[in-house]
């Protein structure tokens, strides 16, 4: 029998596939190739994205961190509100098949269909997720940061981890200099602690909290 924690726990992550299949239904789907840039304002109107297959990433607009990872089936912009656009991007990682609707439509569906607590937990996961990033990125020292960056490459989707060197994953998610990164990961690997293949992460050892 699950546990009070585990069911809540597949509650949250479940929320985002049951909005994908309720706003699946009054969006444009369209499919784009890798490396395709999507901004969170389409023909004149505040979008959410439905990431119905394939990978993207989320970027920050005025300093092009990338801040999430979104596989299929997933949702960008639900924050998008006509009062506030959001300052960032989306990026193909692979071929996509996404799906475009306004967010006035979304917030139509959500009140038509009462989706408000599942609108609650994804949100939830959003935030959480902000959260983590935050804590990373605030450490006083740089190991730390790339540490766990190393941890969150590991556990990323095979279609990142293959096409991504380590250095420029981390490079991408923090303000950590090319020569700093660089520097670290070499040290890692002549310790033993990670294993590299053409700069790509192909296995975790052991990452020591300090080092």
């Amino acid at each position: 029998m699950k546990s009070r924690f585990s069911h809540e726990h597949d509650r949250v992550s479940g929320c985002t596939a049951e909005l994908v299949r309720f706003f699946e239904k009054h969006a444009t789907v369209r499919l784009y190739n890798k490396g395709k840039k999507l901004d969170l304002l389409y023909a004149g109107e505040n979008v959410c994205y439905l990431i119905l297959d394939g990978v993207t990433v989320f970027y920050r607009d005025y300093d092009n961190i990338a801040l999430q990872t979104v596989t299929a089936p997933g949702i960008l912009g639900l924050g998008n509100s006509s009062k506030l656009l959001i300052s960032g991007y989306i990026k193909t990682i692979t071929p996509c098949k996404i799906g475009i609707i306004s967010t006035d439509k979304v917030y139509e569906i959500i009140k038509e269909n009462q989706l408000w607590e599942l609108l609650a937990l994804h949100m939830i996961k959003v935030a959480n997720r902000l959260f983590k990033i935050n804590m990373v990125n605030s450490q006083p020292t740089t190991y730390p940061i790339i540490r766990e960056q190393l941890k969150e490459l590991m556990a990323e989707n095979v279609e990142i981890i293959s096409n991504v060197t380590a250095a420029n994953y981390i490079l991408n998610k923090t303000n950590i200099s090319r020569s700093q990164i660089m520097a670290v990961i070499s040290s890692l690997k002549k310790g033993g602690f990670i294993e590299l293949e053409g700069g790509k992460l192909i296995k975790i050892y052991h990452l020591p909290d300090s080092y």
